[in-house]
Formats: C-alpha cells, structure tokens, sequence
C-alpha cells in the first residue's frame, strides 16, 4: 500500500526540488497577493471610511458656520431696525 503524503510534504519535496529563483518568485508573487488582497479589503475601505468622516465633519462645520453667520446678521439688522424706530 502507498504511503499517503500531506499537502506540507508535496509543499517540501516540491520546494526541495526547485530552484532558487523558482521559490523567490513564488515568494515574491505571493506577497503581491496578499499585497492585492489587504489593499481591497482593509486598506481602501478604511482610507475612503477617513475620508468620507472628514467630509461630513467639514459639513457639520460649515453648517455650524452659516448658522452663526446668518445669527450675527438678524442680530444686526434687528438691532439697526430699532435704532431707526428710535429716530
């Protein structure tokens, strides 16, 4: 009866038989993957989460701003409406 091999065994006799630059490459592409792959589901859907905070922030702010804005303008017509009345 044969003897059944694991998947490390076929990984080892394979790396075993191969050539430096043969593993390097493998390496090498199989760190772009992962590269590839962290980029898309945790890098970019974090940055673009940063951004999209940022905006809304600026948006509040600016509300904020325009309220404060549009406040010292009825405060100040108010008030020159009843310094004319006193006239």
């Amino acid at each position: 009866m044969a003897e059944q091999k694991t998947v490390t065994d076929h990984v080892a006799g394979w790396l075993a038989g191969q050539s430096f630059n043969n593993v390097m490459l493998c390496l090498i592409l199989c760190a772009i993957g992962w590269g590839g792959w962290y980029a898309l589901t945790t890098a970019i859907p974090q940055h673009l989460r940063a951004i999209q905070s940022g905006y809304e922030t600026i948006d509040q702010r600016h509300r904020e701003e325009r309220t404060r804005i549009t406040d010292t303008y009825d405060k100040w017509i108010g008030s020159n409406k009843v310094a004319e009345g006193k006239r």
